[in-house]
């Protein structure tokens, strides 16, 4: 399901010719609020490993969104929205907008709210981790 809502939003963003991908955006966000924030930070809000972190911000810096510090522990690394990150932010938010009002009424036309299950079913992973439930089940 995530797969088909991300692909929709990409095929919008082609439409408009913008390079900007569905993964981006919570990097975006929290760097429009915070300026600069390191790489382990990012990762932590965003819900992704360090791993899956640095290679999003890699090609985000590919494609002149992001700068980062030099520095050899990656962790460390302050990431920064460029002048052309910000430029490329201004000119999505309408469309952010309209990607967010799509999604309550997709949420409305199906009488669930996708963000509510999905933060219960976060909650109850952090209250007994999957594999837990797995082994459980096991025994």
């Amino acid at each position: 399901m995530i797969a088909s809502l991300d692909e929709g939003v990409q095929q919008h963003y082609r439409s408009q010719a913008e390079s900007f991908r569905p993964r981006y955006f919570p990097v975006v966000s929290l760097l429009l609020q915070k300026v600069a924030m390191r790489v382990g930070e990012l990762a932590e809000a965003c819900g992704v490993s360090q791993p899956a972190m640095t290679q999003t911000l890699s090609a985000m810096k590919k494609e002149g969104i992001i700068r980062a510090t030099d520095d050899e522990d990656q962790r460390a690394r302050l990431v920064s929205l460029t002048k052309q990150g910000r430029a490329q932010a201004a000119r999505l938010d309408e469309h952010w907008k309209a990607t967010a009002r799509a999604a309550a009424r997709l949420e409305a036309e199906c009488g669930l709210s996708i963000s509510a299950i999905a933060s219960d079913y976060l909650a109850a992973l952090d209250r007994k981790p999957f594999i837990e439930r797995i082994k459980e089940e096991l025994s």
